[in-house]
């Protein structure tokens, strides 16, 4: 019986802890991939936020400003006006201007900058990628963090962050400019939704 047991204990730890690969066959490459969709610093970009948490959920607007350097601001707000969360977002980091009492945590701040930084970031040096009929598959690896960026037709589609298992996933939807028209990021190990519509 102890035999079966470390047995069992052996083939779950093999067999588990094998790491999230959304393709089988990448290729050794180093490329730089664009995210074109907040990269203007002329612009503005307004956006509808819903943000549901553990059956919670907030609306307002998100309103996002790149800056020099990779960077970007981004401040939540209600539909009122009321600033719920003002963040500058960069590459390792952010820098919190304001953050509402409920907000001004630790691991939301962590949780949140990561996330924006996920869907912000303009340029990604890749590691490795797939070119298959349907779509292109990229790897950047940052601080021992996966991300996998998905293309087709030339557009990034989507992005996925992993450790062992997708955490991560935001999903860009264009228009025939090039603009995000609608960005949606989903949390796999919590649950926490954020739905952004371009005004």
């Amino acid at each position: 019986m102890i035999r079966f047991l470390t047995f069992s204990a052996l083939l779950f730890l093999l067999f588990s802890c094998k790491s999230y690969q959304p393709v089988t066959n990448l290729q050794p490459k180093t490329q730089m991939v664009y995210n074109p969709y907040f990269a203007n610093a002329e612009q503005d970009y307004v956006y509808s936020a819903t943000i549901s948490a553990y059956k919670h959920q907030v609306s307002g607007l998100l309103v996002v400003k790149a800056l020099p350097n990779d960077q970007h601001r981004v401040v939540l707000t209600t539909e009122f006006g009321n600033t719920l969360l003002d963040i500058t977002v960069f590459k390792g980091g952010y820098n919190k201007n304001y953050a509402m009492p409920d907000l001004d945590k630790k691991i939301i701040l962590n949780i949140l900058s990561h996330d924006l930084f996920i869907m912000l970031n303009t340029t990604w040096q890749t590691q490795a990628q797939q070119i298959a009929v349907e779509e292109e598959v990229f790897k950047a690896t940052i601080k021992n963090k996966n991300y996998f960026l998905f293309k087709k037709n030339e557009a990034l589609e989507r992005i996925v962050y992993a450790k062992r298992k997708k955490k991560v996933a935001v999903h860009f939807t264009t228009d025939s400019y090039q603009q995000a028209t609608s960005v949606q990021l989903k949390h796999y190990n919590f649950d926490i939704e954020i739905q952004l519509q371009k005004l």
